[in-house]
């Protein structure tokens, strides 16, 4: 499926040279993606934790200047510490090492860039399953959002400390997921 007025094919490989940032989707028309399917083609499999560490995903919704999504590949994807096999509704990682997601994503305008934030040379195949979606219901849908937590140094010096606050949200919407890894 092509996307209208979109920048990039929706089923390709990406090759991602050192330090790149890469605009990989496109798209100012409303609309949802409804999957996203991954995979690194030129890693072996010891090397994929690495690989999921190293490439970034950052997604832009609305003419946003701060990305809604940036998180790495693996953290995207549910394998935080590596390649598993696993499979859920929401994600999963299959036996050829595709990862999948099937997170409801509506957007006004969507932009997808890749970030290689390593030394090394990565070639990432992405698939994007869309639909159009009025700008009404574009405007009316929650969106959804990933983003890392780290400590901050208000956490460092409250009388809290170690514990970090981890979730701290005003306004509307949905909170329908949280997850927490740490190293």
């Amino acid at each position: 499926l092509k996307l209208l007025e979109s920048k990039c094919d929706t089923n390709q490989g990406y090759y991602l040279k050192p330090r790149e940032n890469k605009v990989i989707y496109d798209d100012n028309n409303p609309g949802a993606i409804k999957k996203i399917k991954a995979k690194v083609l030129n890693v072996r499999e010891k090397d994929l934790k690495k690989a999921y560490k190293d490439i970034s995903i950052n997604i832009y919704y609305d003419n946003a200047t701060y990305p809604d999504i940036s998180v790495s590949l693996g953290d995207f994807f549910g394998v935080f510490s590596g390649n598993i096999e696993y499979s859920t509704t929401a994600l999963g990682s299959l036996e050829d090492n595709t990862l999948y997601s099937n997170w409801y994503m509506p957007y006004s305008t969507c932009k997808i860039e890749l970030v290689n934030n390593s030394s090394d040379e990565y070639i990432t195949y992405m698939s994007f399953d869309n639909e159009r979606i009025s700008v009404d219901k574009a405007e009316e849908l929650n969106r959804f959002v990933c983003r890392y937590k780290s400590l901050e140094d208000k956490d460092m010096n409250s009388d809290r400390f170690p514990d970090s606050l981890g979730l701290d949200v005003k306004g509307n919407g949905r909170l329908v997921g949280f997850a927490y890894h740490s190293n």
